[in-house]
C-alpha cells in the first residue's frame, strides 16, 4: 500500500504544482480537491491500521513459517491417513495408517495365519 499511496501523493503533487491550470479549469480543480481528500483520508487510515494485519509484515512472515512447518508435521500428531501405493505400478490411494490400522492389519495376518 506504500506504493500507491506514494504514486497518489505524487500525483497530487503534480497537479498541485500545475496551479495555473487548475484556476483557468474547474473540473482540474475539483480533482485537485478530490484527489487531496482522498489521499489525506487514506494517510489517516494508515495512521490506524494495525501493522499485523499486513501480508507483508515480518510478524505474519514468521507466523505463516511456523503454520507451515506444524502442518507439514502434522501438528505434531501421528499422520492417520496417507496415500499408498499397493505396487510399484499401482495407482495411489488413501488409506488409514496411523495405529489403528496397524492393529487391524496384524490381526488380519494373525487371523490368517492361525487357520
Amino acid at each position: 500500500m506504500d506504493d500507491s499511496l506514494g504514486a497518489l501523493a505524487a500525483r497530487a503533487q503534480e497537479l498541485a504544482d500545475s496551479g495555473a491550470a487548475a484556476q483557468a479549469d474547474p473540473a482540474h480543480a475539483a480533482l485537485l480537491r478530490d484527489l487531496q481528500a482522498e489521499l489525506a483520508k487514506l494517510q489517516a487510515a494508515r495512521a490506524s491500521e494495525d501493522p499485523r494485519l499486513s501480508f507483508s509484515a515480518p510478524a505474519f512472515k514468521q507466523a505463516a513459517a511456523r503454520f507451515s512447518a506444524a502442518f507439514r508435521e502434522n501438528f505434531g500428531r501421528e499422520a492417520e491417513y496417507a496415500l499408498v501405493k499397493d505396487h510399484a505400478w499401482s495407482a495411489p490411494a488413501l488409506r488409514k495408517v496411523g495405529g489403528e490400522a496397524k492393529e487391524e492389519e496384524q490381526e488380519k495376518q494373525g487371523g490368517a495365519a492361525g487357520k
